[in-house]
């Protein structure tokens, strides 16, 4: 075994924890050092006779990986034999043959806690993290086969809009499970064992939740155009068309968003702000699924000169490129601010910016995005339009490739303030240093 993953503190919250091990989502560590238990095989062609750079990367990438190997395999020693790195006692034990079996009691603790592990998951969590137990908690006996009594009424599974291969996965899991019968309604897996019972109910639950949810749609829709028409009337005073501009804070509807991803898309919001270049604006965006940072400009050549210019001083000195991995952020922002900032920074050129003196209803955008889920950036700014509906700029349509989305979504935009409700990040918080620190954060840090 050549890699390990060691840095998993993003779920550890949801660990469960006893006697000096831990698990969740099918992975059981021993304590300290979160240590994955290595087949002995691997282990044997990792030590002996000698250590292999793959041995040497496991021990300086977790202090504790002696120890918890020895204790994955039940292995008793006395404490002062475990001394350095644990080397010494590890290869002994191999040649002993210690470490040929896991003890019953390990791997019972381990079944404890998986099962008290996933009898905390709600529905919702077992449908995505492991449907197959969802079938044993709820319709398996402790033999594998059906087990009519443990739920008599419609079971009511939720999938992910618009679903097909997690939905194909449950339903395949379901139609080995004999005389258990299934229906799909929307975004739903109604099962029973009772098929009368199964229709009857699925339809009238998803007949009620239709309703539901058209009523809270409804609702939302008239909250929305009620902050739309406040604002409208507040600005009536305004003494022509001079004296609007596009800074200011929207709600947003984006029919892609909201069918794929219904469940982050009822507060999407853009905050334009004003930036020293005239006629150059810079926006925060909220899109639920998607947040990040757009650029708009009427001049499509003063929009491409902004953003080259930026992504220039974004890129990375010689002097950070060799830092070592292990330094702090604070560091490297510190570092960052000494650096010196090159000449005209985020100034275009006085021709450039003539040319945009006349602002235009229709605005460029280069946008750079972040994946909430797993906070994957995107480096590489998409590009796309944005019309406002008239000169008052309380109004628009746009449409933009959205990398983690797709090209030519379209969304529109109602203007509710004249003041963006919050600030906004920099354009390098979606450079790609940022996006290869993410990734550190996301995955961790892999060995091999």
């Amino acid at each position: 075994m050549d890699a390990f993953l060691y840095n998993i503190n993003f779920y550890s919250s949801l660990w469960i924890c006893r006697d000096g091990f831990q698990f969740a989502y099918d992975r059981f560590l021993a304590l300290p050092g979160q240590v994955d238990r290595v087949e002995t095989s691997a282990l044997d062609d990792m030590f002996l006779p000698k250590l292999t750079p793959a041995a040497t990367r496991a021990l300086r990438n977790n202090f504790h990986f002696v120890e918890g190997q020895l204790k994955h395999y039940g292995v008793e020693y006395n404490d002062d034999e475990l001394t350095g790195n644990g080397t010494n006692l590890l290869k002994k034990m191999l040649m002993a043959g210690k470490l040929d079996k896991v003890p019953d009691k390990i791997e019972k603790l381990k079944a404890e806690l998986s099962e008290e592990w996933h009898n905390q998951l709600t529905i919702e969590e077992l449908v995505d993290i492991n449907p197959g137990w969802l079938l044993k908690k709820y319709f398996l006996g402790l033999s594998g086969n059906p087990d009519r009594s443990k739920t008599t009424d419609v079971l009511v599974l939720p999938l992910p809009p618009r679903s097909t291969y997690r939905a194909g996965k449950v339903i395949g899991l379901l139609k080995d499970v004999k005389d258990l019968h299934h229906d799909r309604k929307g975004d739903a897996l109604y099962v029973c064992w009772d098929p009368v019972k199964l229709r009857d109910a699925a339809e009238g639950h998803f007949e009620r939740l239709q309703q539901q949810q058209q009523k809270e749609q409804e609702a939302r829709d008239q909250e929305r155009q009620a902050a739309h028409s406040d604002y409208l009337r507040r600005t009536q005073s305004s003494n022509g068309e001079g004296s609007c501009s596009p800074v200011g804070s929207y709600i947003v509807d984006c029919t892609a968003i909201e069918e794929n991803w219904p469940g982050e898309a009822e507060n999407m919001t853009l905050e334009i702000h004003a930036t020293d270049e005239q006629g150059v604006f810079e926006a925060q965006y909220d899109f639920g699924m998607i947040e990040g940072m757009m650029i708009l400009c009427a001049s499509k050549s003063t929009l491409d000169e902004y953003c080259d210019q930026l992504d220039r001083e974004d890129a990375p000195s010689d002097d950070e490129l060799s830092e070592d991995d292990s330094q702090s952020e604070e560091d490297r922002r510190i570092l960052s601010s000494k650096r010196p900032a090159e000449r005209n920074r985020g100034r275009l050129p006085k021709k450039a910016k003539e040319q945009n003196d006349d602002e235009s209803k229709t605005f460029f955008v280069q946008l750079k995005a972040r994946e909430n889920g797993e906070g994957e950036i995107s480096p590489i700014a998409d590009k796309g339009t944005l019309k406002f509906k008239d000169f008052r700029f309380a109004s628009f349509a746009a449409k933009v490739d959205i990398n983690f989305v797709s090209r030519d979504v379209s969304f529109s935009a109602l203007k509710v303030s004249d003041t963006p409700q919050y600030g906004r990040d920099s354009w390098s918080a979606y450079s790609e240093v940022a996006h290869e620190r993410a990734c550190r954060a996301r995955w961790g840090k892999w060995v091999g």
